[in-house]
């Protein structure tokens, strides 16, 4: 197996310069260079991509590669991973992937266009995981680019199953060239919920997953929350600098994109991309514990046809309170618990009252703007505390509803129309065309 690139630099953190990232790297200290080819200085793009048992990367690597290419240069990371233990076979799938992408990139690399393969074979039970292989990849990134100075260099978080738009760099680039403030964005995406590469019914649970997915962020919207954003795994990308400003990337097995954009988001200029798309595969997979493959698995086994989704109406508690952020600012301490006895009873029996007054009363003591309350209010009431509400208050509160009957309904409510969807496909095109705000 090829694997010159990846030969382990012995003295930890050795080569680091002056750069921005130093006292990053310098924290993370079971790091090293691994990859070992120098970074050319007008570097501006970096893709990270885990890849484990991967039988085929070969569409996704295309698709990069067929991108128009930016005015910086390009450089994939991919992390092929495994635990210590695995299975023979995957073992076996994994070398021969880095030796097939070594023969791949004889053909395709260029100056502007570099790949590298870090392979790690025996990464800690406890830890591996597509967690632990992004921020392998992410940190090698931050390496490469502390050692140009380039705390502006963009890192775009991908998959070894998806692909792009042609347009995908040149998107990235004049997002940042109109708002050179923007420090991630959130990439728009669609799964492929028709074809012939896979069985009916995979599309149906792809095509109804999918739209839970759409009809959270936007029932999540209507709320007032200002935090709600896709957190996917192959569709964002983030600045260097917004990367060890947050503490990079964690090592959960699952979910780490949403843990790891819960802390970015709210502190800096995030948005949406629209103007170009990721398509992540439909295809069933158990690679990571939850997520689209895996609950796509599960859909067939249980063979309902039928999603459950969270309930519209602890939407609408959730909009109740959030509608108070101004009166909550100019609350004084007797007014908070009659302002308590108003709320929901799902909120009420989610924060206790003095839980509720001491935090208001924190919030409160701290701030001279409503602007800086709301802040901090969301800080708190943030992304994870939002999750643990609807689980809450699902299990104590409300009924989880067939995805179609709530995005019918949902839809219908903020468009002031009153259209019959046919389906789950019909309905998820609508929620598209409402996300790219064609409605």
């Amino acid at each position: 197996m090829q694997n010159t690139q990846t030969t382990k630099i012995k003295n930890k953190n050795s080569g680091m310069g002056k750069g921005f990232a130093e006292a990053y790297l310098k924290k993370q200290l079971n790091f090293y260079p691994k990859i070992t080819m120098p970074v050319e200085n007008d570097t501006g793009f970096i893709i990270v991509i885990p890849c484990f048992n991967e039988p085929d990367i070969f569409p996704t690597l295309t698709s990069l590669h067929n991108c128009t290419l930016p005015a910086t240069s390009v450089e994939l990371i991919i992390v092929i991973n495994s635990p210590d233990g695995v299975a023979n076979d995957i073992l076996l799938q994994n070398r021969k992937t880095c030796d097939d992408i070594e023969n791949w990139k004889l053909k395709h690399q260029s100056s502007s266009f570099r790949v590298h393969c870090i392979f790690e074979d025996d990464l800690p039970q406890k830890f591996a995981g597509a967690g632990l292989a992004r921020k392998i990849g992410m940190d090698e990134a931050i390496f490469r680019y502390n050692s140009i100075t380039k705390p502006q260099g963009i890192i775009c978080s991908f998959d070894a199953d998806t692909t792009c738009d042609k347009n995908y760099f040149l998107e990235i680039e004049s997002l940042l060239w109109k708002f050179p403030a923007t420090g991630g964005a959130a990439i728009y995406f669609e799964h492929p919920v028709i074809g012939t590469e896979f069985e009916e019914e995979v599309y149906l649970a792809v095509s109804l997953y999918e739209l839970h997915m759409r009809y959270y962020i936007q029932a999540l919207r209507y709320t007032g929350f200002p935090y709600a954003y896709h957190s996917l795994g192959s569709a964002f990308f983030v600045t260097a600098e917004t990367y060890t400003r947050f503490g990079g990337m964690n090592r959960k097995k699952a979910g780490e994109d949403f843990y790891f954009l819960q802390k970015v988001i709210p502190n800096i200029e995030f948005c949406d991309l629209l103007t170009t798309a990721v398509y992540p595969s439909s295809r069933v997979s158990n690679r990571v514990p939850f997520g689209t493959g895996p609950w796509i698995n599960k859909f067939l086994e249980q063979g309902s046809g039928v999603f459950k989704t969270y309930n519209y109406d602890a939407f609408i508690d959730l909009k109740y309170i959030f509608s108070k952020i101004e009166y909550l600012f100019a609350c004084t301490s007797g007014d908070i618990p009659v302002f308590y006895k108003t709320l929901p009873p799902s909120i009420r029996s989610f924060i206790s009252l003095n839980k509720f007054q001491s935090k208001i009363h924190e919030i409160g003591s701290n701030t001279s703007t409503v602007k800086a309350f709301s802040k901090r209010f969301y800080n708190w009431f943030n992304g994870l505390q939002v999750v643990k509400f609807l689980n809450y208050s699902h299990n104590e509160f409300f009924q989880k509803l067939d995805v179609t009957s709530q995005a019918q309904d949902f839809l219908n409510e903020i468009t002031k129309e009153d259209i019959i969807y046919s389906g789950p496909g019909e309905l998820l095109f609508a929620y598209r065309e409402l996300e790219k705000g064609n409605i």
